[in-house]
C-alpha cells in the first residue's frame, strides 16, 4: 500500500508539474505574441510619424513660398515709398508739394481704374468663350 501511495503521489506531481510546463509555455508564448504586437505597433508609429514630419516639411515649404512672396511685395512697396521731407519747406514750396501728390495720387487713380476695367473686359470674354461663342461660332 505504501508503494502504491508512493506511485500515487509521484503521479501527482508528474501532473502537477506537466501542467505547470503547460503554463509556462502558454506565458511564454502570450509573451512573445505580445513583444511581437509591440514591435509591430512600433514600426507603425514609427512610419505614422515619418509621414507626419514629411508632411510638416511640405508644409513648411509651402509656407516658406508665400512668406518669400510676402517679403519680395514688402521690398517693393519699400522701394516705392518715398519719405515726405517737407519740414524745411516754406508755404510755397508746400503748396506745390502738395499738387504734386495730388497729381500723382489721381494718376495712379486713374491707372486702378484702367486696369480695373481691363480685367473686366478680360473677364468677360473668357466668360463668352466658355460658353461656346470661342469655338469657332459665328455669333
Amino acid at each position: 500500500m505504501l508503494l502504491f501511495c508512493n506511485i500515487s503521489t509521484s503521479f501527482a506531481h508528474f501532473e502537477q508539474r506537466k501542467k505547470e510546463e503547460e503554463e509556462l509555455l502558454s506565458l511564454v508564448n502570450r509573451i512573445e505574441k505580445r513583444r511581437t504586437e509591440r514591435a509591430e505597433q512600433q514600426r507603425i508609429r514609427a512610419e505614422k510619424e515619418k509621414a507626419r514630419q514629411i508632411r510638416l516639411a511640405a508644409d513648411n515649404k509651402k509656407g516658406g513660398k508665400k512668406q518669400t512672396e510676402r517679403e519680395k511685395k514688402k521690398k517693393i512697396l519699400a522701394e516705392r515709398k518715398k519719405t515726405l521731407n517737407i519740414d524745411h519747406l516754406n508755404e510755397d514750396r508746400l503748396k506745390e508739394k502738395a499738387n504734386e501728390l495730388w497729381n500723382l495720387l489721381m494718376g495712379l487713380e486713374s491707372e486702378k481704374f484702367d486696369l480695373t476695367d481691363t480685367l473686366k473686359r478680360q473677364k468677360y470674354d473668357v466668360r463668352g468663350f466658355a460658353k461656346g461663342r470661342g469655338k469657332g461660332r459665328l455669333r
